[in-house]
């Protein structure tokens, strides 16, 4: 150990580097004061979460903390990392969601909640997300929205990307309205719901450049996504799964006609009924859509599919 003080303060920062905050503090806190100092020096810590966690180690660390990832179903208290600028939950309980709120988490940029564990965003959260109370993020996971009544009233110029769950296509123009600046949207439909009866105020050449739809309820139509693709004539990257119950062939050449900068298509679709135009017929509508296979399926449908590179 004599050896290791021995170091230079630039050279053991640098070790810090490569050593879990959670390991250095039980293995060497409290040895001298100068160790505790030079940890704590580290304006940006790194801290993983997989198990309960002493109060001393999180009442000690958490202000120097800036990435933070919790991997445990237990209660951490958040509001203690009061200079985070990353954040991953994934696991997120209720009481977790709860916690991030922007007046105690004032500089977080990234906000990532589990894709795997099916839960609705509290709608503090919501507000806080799309209401430009998070004036640094720029990327976030939110999980299920049950309600656009928030989306109605705020507006995010600092959004970039964002993932969300919802029950109907009918909540993303609201969105793109509140998200001007939105570079990249990834929509999941995981539960049928109503329909939003009336449409937000005009979107006008949105930039969003990347949009994914992903139906896994059924919900989606082909109607839906003519509306949705006049809100978004910027978009050069599109990822859809649905079924659709019109020619695919007729999205092609309208996907063809409306996005003039498309560089990029991939998809998961299911035709019902069959149309009569053939694979090389779509394939050679636009130079996105020659990499499409289709798989027939039996007499009544056929699948329309792509292997993303």
């Amino acid at each position: 150990m004599t050896c290791f003080e021995h170091l230079s303060n630039e050279l053991l920062l640098d070790i810090f580097e490569f050593i879990n905050p959670r390991h250095f503090f039980y293995h060497f806190w409290n040895i001298n004061s100068r160790l505790n100092n030079l940890l704590l020096s580290i304006k940006h810590l790194r801290l993983v979460i997989d198990e309960r966690e002493s109060h001393e180690l999180i009442g000690t660390l958490a202000p120097h903390v800036g990435l933070l990832t919790v991997n445990t179903w237990d209660d951490i208290d958040l509001h203690k990392f009061r200079n985070l600028y990353s954040l991953k939950l994934a696991r997120p309980t209720q009481i977790q969601l709860k916690q991030i709120r922007a007046d105690t988490m004032p500089n977080l940029t990234y906000l990532s909640l589990s894709p795997n564990v099916y839960f609705s965003a509290p709608k503090q959260l919501i507000s806080d997300a799309f209401s430009g109370e998070f004036l640094h993020l720029r990327w976030a996971r939110l999980g299920h929205i049950d309600s656009y009544d928030p989306l109605c009233w705020f507006q995010s110029l600092s959004l970039r990307y964002l993932h969300i769950g919802c029950y109907h296509t009918t909540l993303i123009p609201f969105v793109l309205v509140t998200c001007p600046n939105l570079q990249q949207l990834i929509v999941d439909c995981l539960r049928s719901g109503d329909k939003i009866m009336y449409s937000p105020a005009m979107i006008d050449n949105h930039p969003l450049q990347q949009f994914i739809l992903q139906d896994f309820c059924r919900s989606v139509s082909y109607e839906d996504i003519i509306t949705l693709i006049t809100y978004i004539p910027n978009a050069r990257k599109i990822k859809l799964k649905f079924d659709c119950e019109s020619s695919v062939i007729s999205l092609m050449q309208y996907l063809a006609n409306h996005l003039s900068d498309l560089k990029r298509f991939d998809c998961y679709i299911t035709e019902c009924p069959i149309d009569s135009a053939s694979l090389v017929a779509i394939q050679r509508i636009h130079p996105c859509f020659s990499h499409i296979t289709c798989h027939r399926i039996g007499e009544k449908f056929r699948i329309f599919d792509t292997q993303t590179k």
